[in-house]
């Protein structure tokens, strides 16, 4: 059906089918309608197939003339115009399919698709709001450095605005429990960094707490970034990346190790005032005691890191504390157990908090 419609464009435009040479698959004949466009359209399309299936008007120009070629675009039925635009004072277009964009954006010479996805991420680092846009900014720098071969142009300035992209990304795709896609921009980022730049340990951090969280892997990564941390001065992220040592640990059924770190992480943060990081690390100590089947630890420290959360109102530490006070409740045959975890589960819920709430309705 693309192919009937594609040909049918291309006969209205050249309104004869006299010496019309069909190519045999639909991307060679969408190119054909590329290729019969006026330079200036033809140069428009291109670079707004850098931006992706969705652009915006001020990404290419805000002069009438641009507009002009757009709405023109729009006609021939390259593109649509949408209703609401997702940019404020900007028009959005979108392309018909997919592989309009993906013949467009094929055509654009590989050094000038680079010099074009840079472009484009300043244009977004222009927007502001940077965690709305993370990871369609991060995106632009990848392309960018997977196009730039000799490493001459992702360097200097620009390495520096694509590693800091990077982290944005992996930091917004943990926060979406997006696990999968905060290891890949963190393993990017990591490739493009050498060793000395003041930004790994962050980065290291965001990679083994995603491999933690999906195979109880990450242990190198969290081990380097909590010594880091430490050497540092950041105790909270020290303290934070022991935590998930010890969740590594638990997980390949390393004892010793989960045993270790928690009381690492303890050290930490046991002279310090009440923050999030001191109520995760109790939180997590009576989680464990639970497991441990140490009812009586896990309550007492379950009742402190439940103290913590409430008065930080740290709703995902909360729902924990709470799971595992109750738990312990339960198990020593104490009055409302069973309502503490009923009231993790929607404290859970109420933050959208997926491994959370996982945890608290088995439970």
């Amino acid at each position: 059906p693309l192919y009937a419609e594609q040909f049918a464009r291309l006969y209205a435009e050249r309104g004869s089918v006299d010496d019309l040479r069909l190519p045999e698959g639909v991307q060679g004949l969408i190119a054909a309608r590329v290729d019969s466009l006026p330079a200036d359209e033809k140069a428009l399309l291109q670079d707004a197939a850098v931006m992706g299936k969705v652009f915006w008007s001020g990404a290419l120009s805000v002069d009438g003339a641009i507009l002009e070629r757009l709405h023109g675009l729009e006609r021939k039925e390259f593109i649509r115009r949408e209703r609401r635009s997702s940019v404020t004072g900007q028009e959005e277009f979108a392309f018909r399919h997919a592989l309009v964009r993906d013949v467009a954006y094929g055509q654009i010479p590989r050094a000038d698709r680079a010099v074009k996805h840079i472009g484009a991420a300043g244009w977004i680092d222009g927007l502001g709001r940077p965690q709305d846009h993370a990871e369609l900014l991060a995106g632009h720098y990848l392309a960018a450095v997977e196009l730039d071969r000799s490493g001459d142009l992702v360097s200097g300035e620009i390495r520096d605005r694509a590693l800091s992209a990077l982290t944005d990304a992996a930091e917004r795709a943990s926060a979406l429990n997006n696990f999968e896609g905060a290891a890949a921009y963190a393993r990017a980022a990591l490739d493009l960094a050498d060793e000395s730049w003041p930004g790994r340990p962050r980065l290291l951090f965001q990679l083994g707490k995603a491999e933690s969280s999906t195979a109880g892997e990450g242990r190198d990564a969290l081990l380097e970034a909590a010594q880091a941390f430490e050497a540092a001065g950041e105790v909270a992220l020290a303290a934070e990346a022991r935590v998930l040592l010890a969740l590594g640990g638990y997980l390949v059924g390393r004892e010793d190790d989960l045993a270790e770190q928690l009381e690492l992480a303890t050290a930490l943060v046991a002279a310090g005032p009440v923050t999030r990081s001191k109520a995760s690390v109790w939180s997590s100590r009576a989680r464990y005691a639970y497991l441990a089947g140490r009812y009586r630890e896990a309550l007492e420290l379950g009742q402190e890191a439940l103290a913590m959360a409430e008065s930080l109102e740290a709703g995902e530490i909360r729902a924990e504390a709470l799971l595992y006070l109750g738990g312990a409740k339960y198990e020593l045959d104490l009055p409302s157990g069973l309502d503490d975890v009923r009231e993790s589960v929607a404290v859970a819920k109420s933050i959208n908090a997926a491994a959370q709430i996982t945890r608290s309705l088995n439970n």
